[in-house]
């Protein structure tokens, strides 16, 4: 009987549970999912053939299989997938990774697909070995990655001044250490190992950021689609040989058992433990030093060298730190908040920090400001009035303490935003020109990049018009007339070549172009820059001129038969009525003589 029972009451468990997630799913073989797809090779991608590709791919097309989904993928970059997911255009992104941030918008999926790191290669012979070579770099990083604040915050954090240009691929970040326009690149290992020799570059040992890997969908919908794949997941996971397995090592190499997900105040608590160790000590260095001298009188003179040595380190950090009650009221500041604010150190105490910013963004930093929660770093970047009136911007992390104590630490970045700023202001006029814009390696005439214009114009895709020579879009300019047109930039910097010619479209159409060519030297490696202007009204505008003056000349030409004609008469009739008068006077002479003679007789 008692077997019986458990049992059924197995049986109805099982029952239930199957209902809520067909409830909860709500998805049928006519609904269409639409999943967001970028490059981040082997993880998920659109392969050469244009089909979507992947790790998370293949698994996400098997689920879709056996449950009767009929899958929609919407190719975009990282930042585009997310604003959609964002705005309910997509329903599930592949490949993200959770943060405290990200779940305030989405939801992720229980089980981990695979776990991630970053790592950072760099050019060969950079010297860049550990986050203190760092200082004074560039690092290219994909622009929204969860990786960005990471590595900005440890090179911060440290005082190094590490600039972060952000892209909107991966390959572009390849691009720019390739162009010297960076000196390293910072991405997710296995997008990394799989393409960092194609680009000459070194594998460096720094690593960082070690992160689950989820499906994500928009914050509270598509629960079944989530409890779905969750549930697959623990099925392959725990089947030797499953789909998931045999998928992990066809992409990755490895067999790894998915993990669940690590609880998220272990990961803040780990990567704010150096920010926290700093704070404590900057606080209670002073009784920790009194308490010290108290148990060892003898050790008086080396305590007080310790305390020296401590303070010194506050007193020349790159960045401010303060220390605020529990109404936000700074308490404690070091020199590098004086030096960014320019109050002095007794003019900051007694001030709420608060003041320093101006009124629009007071809002966003007290809700970060009164975060609740101990032992969480949170970070912002705001406006923060100077003395003197000046505005500056900086990057404000803060740390909840017990006792309602916050420990921030300020960092000054108006000189990096107002770079970044120019770098994007100008990446934006290259992109969106009107004219085509061209990079391409001078001995094999291979196309590095182009801008938006030229993809529009040509009908290629950027991974399309990379495996393509300059001559390859010149069908009427032989490669070899190509060399000796480019052979006299070869030595001169300074010339610049322009000429006409014709590009062939994908689609075999040919259109006319005016290009303006010229060499440049970057960092050691030399690139030719094309800038084409597009002249098919130019030409058609030509050829109507040349169409107007041919007719004219014909008209002209016919007017003047005309005139020849018409003088031609007159000419005759001149002659004509000059020999009737000298007639004339010939005989108005001869009868003259007559009458003379009839006088004389």
């Amino acid at each position: 009987m008692n077997l019986f029972i458990w049992k059924s009451c197995f049986l109805t468990a099982f029952v239930i549970q199957f209902f809520c997630i067909n409830l909860l799913n709500c998805f049928s073989a006519d609904t269409v999912i639409r999943a967001g797809i970028y490059q981040n090779e082997p993880k998920i991608y659109i392969n050469d053939q244009d089909r979507p590709a992947g790790l998370f791919t293949e698994l996400l097309n098997e689920i879709a299989k056996n449950e009767g989904w009929q899958l929609e993928y919407v190719p975009g970059t990282w930042d585009k997938c997310i604003r959609q997911l964002r705005a309910g255009e997509i329903d599930i992104m592949p490949d993200m990774a959770y943060s405290v941030q990200r779940s305030g918008d989405f939801d992720f999926n229980r089980i981990p697909v695979i776990h991630s790191w970053s790592h950072l290669y760099v050019r060969p012979r950079s010297k860049i070995r550990q986050f203190s070579d760092l200082d004074g770099k560039r690092v290219a990083m994909l622009s929204g990655a969860v990786q960005v604040p990471v590595l900005r915050q440890k090179t911060e954090g440290f005082g190094y001044d590490c600039k972060i240009i952000t892209v909107r691929s991966y390959l572009e970040a390849f691009q720019l250490v390739k162009l010297n326009l960076a000196d390293a690149v910072a991405v997710n290992y296995l997008y990394g190992d799989l393409h960092y020799k194609q680009y000459k570059l070194e594998k460096s040992p720094i690593v960082f950021n070690p992160v689950p890997l989820h499906f994500a969908v928009k914050l509270n919908t598509n629960a079944g689609l989530l409890a779905t794949i969750d549930s697959y997941l623990e099925i392959w996971g725990n089947t030797p040989d499953s789909f998931y397995f045999r998928t992990l090592k066809k992409y990755t190499g490895e067999s790894i058992v998915p993990k669940r997900r690590v609880h998220i105040d272990l990961i803040w608590i780990m990567t704010g433990s150096v920010v926290i160790l700093t704070g404590i000590l900057f606080i209670v260095s002073r009784k920790v030093v009194t308490n010290k001298t108290r148990n060892s009188a003898g050790s008086r003179e080396a305590l007080l060298k310790e305390k020296k040595e401590l303070y010194s380190y506050l007193d020349y950090a790159p960045y401010g730190m303060f220390r605020t009650n529990e109404d936000g009221v700074i308490i404690e500041n070091n020199p590098g908040l004086c030096r960014i604010t320019g109050y002095t150190g007794r003019e900051l105490a007694g001030k709420e920090i608060l003041s320093l910013i101006p009124n629009p963004e007071k809002k966003n930093a007290g809700m970060q400001f009164k975060q609740p929660d101990n032992g969480k770093m949170t970070e912002g970047i705001y406006p923060v009035f100077a003395k003197s009136g000046d505005q500056r911007y900086c990057k404000i992390d803060t740390v909840k303490l017990p006792g309602n104590y916050m420990l921030g630490f300020v960092s000054d970045i108006t000189g990096q935003m107002a770079d970044q700023k120019r770098v994007e202001r100008l990446s934006h006029i290259i992109e969106y020109s009107l004219n085509e814009v061209y990079l391409f390696e001078p001995r094999t005439f291979r196309i590095v990049d182009v801008n938006r214009a030229a993809l529009n114009n040509t009908g290629y895709s950027i991974e399309e018009i990379r495996k393509l020579t300059v001559p390859d879009l010149k069908p009427e300019f032989p490669r070899e007339e190509f060399e000796r047109l480019v052979e006299p930039l070869e030595k001169d910097l300074s010339r610049k070549i322009v000429f006409e010619t014709v590009h062939a479209r994908k689609d075999g159409s040919l259109y006319p172009l005016e290009i303006q060519l010229q060499k440049i030297c970057c960092e050691g490696e030399e690139l030719f820059v094309a800038v084409a202007i597009d002249i098919t009204e130019r030409k058609k505008k030509e050829s109507e001129l040349r169409k107007l003056k041919e007719e004219l000349e014909m008209k002209v030409a016919g007017k003047t038969k005309e005139l020849k004609e018409r003088l031609a008469e007159l000419e005759y009739f001149q002659e004509v009525t000059l020999e009737r008068e000298a007639r004339i006077h010939e005989l108005k002479n001869e009868i003259a003589k007559l009458k003379n003679k009839a006088r004389e007789k």
